[in-house]
């Protein structure tokens, strides 16, 4: 119910609607019990249903701490809210039979909408008196979408929308006096509800912000996750709430109508120091832009002090500031230095104007970008940037060139396909229109007014192939020789393959297998050498460029940097151009000279996270805005501290 939470990471893996339905009466049935006692209890129980056995609902928890500090516990004569702990749908099906008919609150986002509807359903199913409550980012808040949500699905009782900790006291306390029998129209005075009545979807005002979000209490410090069990692995923390943008397609500043409010330092830190007490591995700060401040500095600092005393957090996740500052380089070298995985991750989304224009975004400044680029690489940190696929106005020619820029300063890339979320501006009806935006099942963008289906596939499959090529450095030596020496661009040489491979894969069938197998199978077991010697001929017939003993030395740096099993490392290597120097001064400076122009050279190569064992090139990070499968070099890209080693030094990273 809380909106301003950010997703915590990778998606669960419980069933969908009709499973869980299905897994709920079959609990009920072995129980031989239809519904429980149609008496009402002491107390009506409060569920809160849990998605992610690993992850600390944090939205749900600062529900639970203010159903209990409201009016100093003044609901709790009427309602027990059950202890948030990790379960499934059986899990559930057991707390319902012992505690009977109650209030179900599902907090819905992207990747438990579907679980809560189904497990919205079995309650129901089971007893039409439980009363289920949505809210969050996934809880449509415009009222013709809100309406044919809760037609097509009649499991929703309730829709909360924006912040929920205010409106869930007050629907409580509305709920606890409503006579029996009495339908839903006792919340008629409760800002920021949907709710049925008689055949209807009656839609209240909409609910302040809350001005004081210090009013609301921690459930980590007030102990509302000290039995939640499981292996947890990650918790979430806000520091603030709020985004001064309204970029079209996020719904965070939008819900949060643009003023940052932020939580009191000490309890900020207080709740760091929790998790770290507890070992808890991932630190997810859900702030809209972690760094805007100059405490953030301050707060990354205890974050590696409380590392220091405890052992964790190991890993810190956040969002960055769109209009990026010297802050976060300031942050980033301090988890570095702390043994933290956490890097610089710029959220661009896209570069160019006309499609900043149409998503609101043209009041960030790109440059800012460059600026921190420069920062971060004379700094020698690790840095990345998100880019989206499909924004409406976006083309495939302006895809391309978002590429190229960041192949141009050697940047990592992560892509996302654009998704229509049911809250940000993009869903506006009129919006929608407006630019033609059409979406699959799935809300995912196929179609806008600047592109087709067909120009979607071409930008996905452009990814798809830069994302192996450059972002795991399969081909990131020998595509800034062809740019840099012979003016073929990064992207031309990806887009030429990727087309080749799809008209006529059996002229390359080394490359074609890469393209087909890298992304489902990553071991270290490639024959390397037979694939850039098959780049170095389709490099020939494509752009016509010479096999001269330039482009040899830097086909073979390129396989010598791809992992294999049983190599012992380090390794030296003599070449017959100096490569390290080369890329330096191309990378580092204004470039200019040709390879063929550098003498001989050593290329040393270590492996210090382990890529070389057979398997462990497979391993994901849980934030995966850095890629660990390029061996270690002199000009291989600065990487933090991975999170699936047990330790890693600072000469594990990159010079």
């Amino acid at each position: 119910m809380l909106a301003s939470v950010a997703r915590p990471g990778r998606a669960g893996s419980f069933p969908g609607p009709e499973r869980v339905l299905c897994s709920f009466r079959k609990q009920t049935a072995r129980s031989q019990m239809t519904c429980p006692p149609e008496e009402s209890p002491a107390r009506v129980p409060i569920y809160f249903v849990t998605h992610h056995e690993d992850h600390l609902p944090l939205a749900l928890g600062m529900l639970r701490a203010q159903v209990f500090a409201h009016r100093d516990g003044a609901l709790l004569a009427h309602y027990d809210p059950l202890p948030i702990v990790s379960r499934d749908a059986a899990g559930m099906h057991a707390l319902w039979k012992r505690h009977g008919r109650g209030i179900w609150l599902f907090s819905d986002y992207l990747w438990s909408q579907e679980y809560n509807l189904g497990l919205a359903a079995a309650v129901k199913a089971a007893d039409r008196g439980n009363i289920t409550v949505h809210g969050g980012p996934s809880a449509p808040k415009y009222a013709q979408a809100c309406e044919q949500h809760m037609a097509r699905y009649p499991q929703v009782d309730l829709v909360v929308r924006g912040e929920g900790e205010q409106t869930l006291v007050e629907l409580l306390e509305a709920l606890a006096g409503r006579e029996a029998g009495e339908g839903l129209d006792v919340l008629s005075g409760v800002a920021g509800l949907s709710y049925r009545s008689q055949g209807r979807v009656v839609r209240t005002p909409e609910r302040p912000r809350i001005a004081d979000v210090d009013s609301l209490p921690s459930p980590y410090l007030g102990g509302h996750f000290d039995h939640y069990g499981g292996e947890v692995v990650a918790a979430i923390i806000e520091t603030n709430r709020g985004c001064p943008y309204a970029c079209t397609f996020c719904d965070w500043g939008s819900a949060t109508q643009q003023k940052i409010r932020r939580f009191d330092l000490d309890r900020v830190k207080a709740e760091i120091e929790w998790i770290g007490r507890k070992g808890i591995q991932v630190l997810w700060i859900a702030d809209a832009n972690f760094g805007v401040f100059q405490r953030d500095v301050e707060i990354a600092a205890f974050i590696a002090e409380t590392k220091a005393r405890f052992g964790a957090p190991r890993e810190v996740v956040v969002n960055y500031p769109k209009n990026a500052t010297e802050k976060i380089a300031e942050i980033v070298k301090i988890f570095a230095r702390a043994g933290i995985c956490g890097q610089g991750v710029v959220s661009i989304q896209t570069t160019d104007p006309e499609t900043l224009r149409v998503i609101r975004r043209d009041n960030i400044r790109v440059d800012k970008y460059d600026e921190l680029a420069r920062i971060f690489r004379e700094e020698g940190l690790p840095l990345s940037t998100d880019l989206m696929i499909g924004l409406p106005g976006a083309t495939p020619a302006s895809f391309k060139a978002d590429l190229q820029r960041y192949f141009d300063e050697d940047i990592w890339v992560k892509a996302y396909r654009t998704q229509l979320l049911p809250n940000s501006p993009m869903a506006d009806p009129d919006y929608l229109r407006e630019h033609r935006i059409r979406v699959d099942a799935n809300k995912f963008l196929v179609a806008t007014a600047s592109y087709d289906e067909k120009d979607l596939a071409a930008m996905v499959s452009l990814w798809l192939g830069f994302n192996i090529l450059d972002g795991y450095g399969v081909l990131r030596y020998v595509s800034r020789h062809l740019q840099w020496d012979h003016g073929v661009p990064g992207t031309d040489l990806v887009q030429r393959l990727v087309q080749g491979v799809q008209s006529a894969p059996g002229s390359y069938p080394a490359i074609a297998s890469m393209f087909r197998n890298f992304n489902a199978n990553r071991p270290a077991e490639t024959d390397w050498a037979r694939f850039h010697e098959e780049i170095g001929r389709f490099i020939t017939d494509a752009f016509g460029v010479t096999m001269d003993p330039a482009l040899r030395t830097v086909l073979r740096a390129n396989a010598l940097a791809m992992p294999s099993p049983g190599r012992a490392m380090p390794e030296t290597h003599h070449l017959d151009h100096d490569v390290v120097a080369y890329f330096r001064d191309h990378l580092d400076g204004p470039g200019g000279r040709r390879l063929a122009d550098y003498p001989p050279g050593e290329f040393r190569l270590e492996d210090p996270f382990g890529l070389c064992r057979t398997g462990a090139c497979g391993v994901e990070q849980y934030d995966s805005h850095q890629v660990f499968f390029e061996l270690t070099s002199p000009v291989s890209r600065r990487r933090s501290v991975p999170n699936f080693v047990a330790s890693a030094p600072e000469e594990a990273l990159a010079d």
